[in-house]
């Protein structure tokens, strides 16, 4: 006995036909059958789009947002399965982010790779020196400092570079991790033999500074800087008991000494109150945007990653 549906238009009536061939009612259940995974299919695509990649928060490697600010409003997959591999080729990865569309793009000591989801190529590699690390903006272009004296603008889209600029007159082992503020200022800190510099490029790699701010002999801007855009302040540490608050607009700062173990070997974190957040090998601090400590909390053993604020407002760090 099969179930008969007809539909005349202006209702939809059944009978029962016992004479129906089993052919009918292969096709009624398939149809059934496709409905309901279309049904599904729209809702699981309805889910995954309103909770997506945000505009300018999207997930990275380090300082979990655009702004290094170490938080993210993303929870990660309760069990992460792998997808697939890429073969980058002999260069070991020293940097990976994920762009606002998906794309996921890599850094190696040779080559710059450009992924789709599925771990496709993009665009053909582009030849690149000693990668170190990244920042995507919201116009479509990646900033990737070396860990030699270069930095370089490479189109999202394109696959080229846009340009170059090089640090080779200051005597420098390493261009660090960059930062891009909301008029499109990217900030990043340079290394060298000597002393260390924070420099500010405008997009189109020009000065924005005068100068690099230059802190005393012998500190290390290897940490990421942190974007208070609301106040416009730039914030860092540095390897030896400083804490440095920088006018993002003309580069002027103020530098405070912070009481510890003197090698503050990670980055900061900001929460949305405006409290910051950093470490050394033996505790963690936590100050005011005026620099001034609130509380410090010793550790078990020595930190080694910089700490990190959860969306429910956690503090990580280990």
């Amino acid at each position: 006995v099969f179930l008969k549906i007809k539909d005349d238009g202006l209702k939809v009536t059944a009978s029962w036909n016992t004479k129906t061939s089993l052919i009918k009612k292969t096709e009624v259940t398939m149809r059934i059958k496709l409905v309901f995974s279309f049904v599904v299919f729209f809702l699981l695509v309805t889910c995954v789009w309103s909770q997506g990649l945000a505009d300018k928060a999207w997930p990275k490697m380090q300082g979990a947002s655009l702004l290094n600010n170490g938080r993210t409003p993303y929870a990660g997959p309760d069990t992460p399965d792998e997808k697939w591999r890429f073969f980058t080729g002999t260069a070991p990865v020293t940097c990976l982010n994920i762009g606002p569309d998906g794309t996921i793009y890599v850094g190696t000591y040779a080559k710059f790779f450009a992924l789709n989801p599925d771990g496709t190529e993009k665009w053909p590699a582009v030849d690149v020196e000693n990668s170190y690390d990244m920042a995507i903006s919201s116009d479509g272009f990646v900033y990737l400092t070396t860990n030699r004296d270069k930095i370089y603008k490479i189109d999202a889209v394109l696959g080229q570079k846009v340009w170059t600029k090089s640090y080779s007159g200051y005597s420098v082992r390493g261009v660090y991790h960059p930062t891009i503020a909301g008029d499109g200022t990217v900030i990043f800190g340079v290394g060298s033999t000597a002393t260390s510099y924070v420099f500010a490029l405008n997009p189109d790699g020009t000065d924005k500074w005068p100068a690099g701010v230059r802190p005393s002999s012998g500190d290390n801007f290897e940490t990421l800087p942190v974007i208070d855009e609301e106040n416009g302040f730039v914030y860092m540490v540095d390897h030896n008991d400083y804490f440095y608050k920088i006018d993002l607009e003309t580069g002027h700062h103020t530098k405070t000494e912070v009481s510890g173990s003197g090698y503050y070997n990670n980055h900061l974190a900001i929460d949305e109150n405006g409290q910051l957040y950093f470490a050394d090998f033996t505790r963690i601090y936590a100050c005011d945007l005026d620099m001034n400590v609130l509380w410090t909390q010793g550790l078990d053993s020595n930190c080694v990653t910089a700490p990190s604020i959860g969306y429910d407002g956690t503090l990580f760090t280990g």
